[in-house]
């Protein structure tokens, strides 16, 4: 035999099941890395620029100066949680410039990132702020 059940009551069920789903959400909390920075001085007329994407992967443009000369170079960036606001952060140079790769090691302070490279980066100064 087949009952059919009140319509109040379905209403009821189907409530309070999406009640649950919203309450088991466990989504990840977004890291505050998350966003758009730029550096927090100029280098020639423009500023670093670096995207960080919920998942961790990015991009940024990087200028700098190279024998009297005024460069840029487009990276794909991957961040690393370390725990307590430290972030590593890899810069793979996008096209044939594989010389330029470096990882930085990066600590939030107070919403600005502070961060030291490797390699041919070791003495650029890499201070990002949100845009």
């Amino acid at each position: 035999m087949i009952t059919q059940t009140p319509l109040p009551i379905v209403r009821l069920v189907c409530v309070a099941a999406a009640l649950m789903a919203v309450a088991c959400d466990t989504a990840d909390p977004i890291e505050p890395i998350v966003g758009a920075w730029e550096s927090t001085e100029r280098i020639g007329s423009d500023h670093n620029e670096m995207q960080i994407d919920a998942d961790l992967d990015g991009e940024a443009t990087i200028y700098f100066f190279f024998d009297g000369e005024w460069f840029f170079a487009d990276f794909d960036v991957t961040a690393e949680p370390e725990g307590g606001g430290d972030y590593a952060l890899e810069f793979d140079c996008d096209g044939g410039c594989s010389e330029l790769d470096f990882t930085a090691e990066c600590e939030l302070d107070r919403g600005d990132l502070l961060c030291k490279a490797d390699g041919l980066w070791e003495d650029y100064e890499f201070e990002w702020e949100v845009r």
